[in-house]
């Protein structure tokens, strides 16, 4: 019954997601990134307060999947979203955009500006005894690459300078 995407406008916004997660896992992401949006949409019409984190965690399935797709932009904005609402989910989006910003848009600057967002969640978490050990570990690596990145990128402009 859920495979009609009619039938879909009157269930559940969790079996829907649970139906994107069917479709993801089949290969079959348009249909699952549909599903992703529709249970996103009545999640936040129908149950003003689901629990954050089945509603975080939906988003950032859907962000991901549309940046496996090559749809970068809106997994960016997604991404955007999650980490500006808060909560335990915010650190991953500041890690994922902190990725897309080094890879993607080729800003090591904005990369560092996200990844340093990320810390910041990681540094108070920690601070209040719950650690996030893996973001942790993602953000030393990242952190120590792109400060290089950036001093690097400082030093050739610097070079550039006084060549021209």
């Amino acid at each position: 019954r859920l495979a009609d995407p009619e039938r879909r406008r009157s269930a559940h916004p969790g079996d829907v997601a649970s139906l994107a997660r069917a479709f993801r896992r089949d290969g079959r992401q348009d249909e699952a990134l549909a599903c992703y949006a529709e249970a996103l949409a009545a999640w936040d019409e129908r149950e003003p307060t689901p629990t954050r984190l089945d509603r975080d965690t939906l988003a950032a399935e859907a962000a991901r999947l549309q940046s496996r797709t090559g749809r970068h932009a809106e997994a960016e904005a997604a991404w955007h979203a999650l980490a500006d609402r808060g909560g335990s989910t915010a650190v991953w989006a500041w890690i994922a955009l902190a990725k897309h910003r080094e890879h993607r848009a080729r800003d090591p600057a904005g990369a560092m500006e996200a990844a340093l967002r990320a810390l910041r969640i990681v540094e108070r978490r920690r601070a209040v005894g719950i650690p996030l050990r893996a973001a942790e570990r993602d953000l030393a690596r990242r952190l120590a690459r792109l400060h290089r990145r950036t001093r690097a990128d400082g030093k050739r402009a610097t070079a550039g300078e006084r060549s021209g």
